[in-house]
């Protein structure tokens, strides 16, 4: 009970944070000075360099991207700042950051909340690789949180809350690619309200080849299949440190797949094509395709993530 109280605490200082899009004064004066402010939504970042936020932003669309970046070799700090869609339609296909067949993209610092996908990378062309995640608080996002396609990708630090209640199929952070890092990170309160896909803490659809060490998941739920780590045998060695609670099957090999395989619709426009991907058909590029859904409790929050914005 100590513990919870002490996160409890430490959530409540995190959020009281993200508020004010707090950092230190010579940080946020340095930030400003290297980087090109993102003002208002919807944005697309279609240059290499360094972007930040100086204040909280919403958007009220339902389809689409908030921020979309059309650049390789971008830095995305959101300094403390959120994202917010305000739309609570669960057929709502809007994605607060999106990317597409992008190399080394960085997302750091801040909140994102409300969307279907938080943060969504893609790739149909076999370039997709390099990218950072890290810092996050993402939270209500109806299918998935944080979905990365890109090998020798980081996803660290983060914490993913409360995501699920659009279909069959949930995931708090997807990962497919080789050498990817998945470290450090709370996924909490995950679930999918439909038949007929599953509901993952962390889904690795390329398997084992990751490194996924030191993530707490906490209560995964669905109709269907549950899964703490899916695709995760291998990391359920106490070595490796991840700890899954209340989740029916808390790290699962890959098979047998759900059927039918799970497929998070509707995907945003214009990429619906990558829907009948998860559906089973040919895949789009040499790596398969990956899709998360963040879902969480902020009560575990500030564990994780209470001195994020503070460095």
């Amino acid at each position: 009970m100590q513990i919870i109280g002490r996160t409890a605490t430490a959530a409540a200082l995190l959020l009281a944070g993200l508020g004010t899009g707090t950092a230190s004064a010579n940080q946020e004066v340095l930030a400003e000075n290297t980087c090109r402010v993102i003002d208002a939504l919807p944005h697309e970042i279609t240059e290499p360099g360094r972007y930040c936020l100086r204040t909280h932003l919403i958007t009220p669309s339902s389809d689409g991207a908030a921020i979309t970046i059309s650049a390789s070799d971008v830095s995305l700090d959101l300094r403390g700042f959120s994202i917010t869609s305000t739309v609570r339609d669960t057929r709502k296909r809007v994605v607060g950051i999106l990317a597409r067949d992008q190399k080394n993209i960085t997302i750091q610092r801040g909140k994102i909340e409300g969307f279907r996908y938080g943060v969504l990378i893609t790739d149909s062309a076999a370039v997709s690789a390099g990218h950072q995640i890290s810092r996050l608080l993402v939270s209500e996002s109806t299918a998935a949180g944080i979905s990365v396609t890109g090998a020798s990708s980081t996803i660290e630090d983060n914490t993913v809350s409360r995501t699920g209640g659009g279909g069959s199929y949930a995931a708090g952070i997807s990962y497919s690619g080789s050498l990817g890092r998945i470290r450090r990170n709370w996924v909490l309160h995950t679930f999918s309200t439909a038949r007929g896909g599953y509901a993952a803490g962390i889904d690795l659809l390329q398997g084992p080849t990751q490194s996924v060490q030191h993530n707490h998941i906490f209560r995964v739920a669905g109709p269907s299949s549950s899964f703490g780590i899916r695709c995760g045998a291998p990391f359920a060695d106490p070595r490796f440190g991840n700890v899954v609670e209340h989740a029916a099957i808390p790290f699962s090999d890959c098979t047998p797949s759900p059927d039918p395989s799970p497929s998070p619709y509707p995907y945003p426009s214009p990429y619906l094509s990558f829907d009948r991907a998860a559906g089973g058909s040919a895949p789009l590029s040499a790596q398969t395709l990956g899709f998360s859904a963040l879902g969480g409790m902020l009560l575990a929050a500030g564990l994780l993530v209470s001195k994020q914005f503070s460095s």
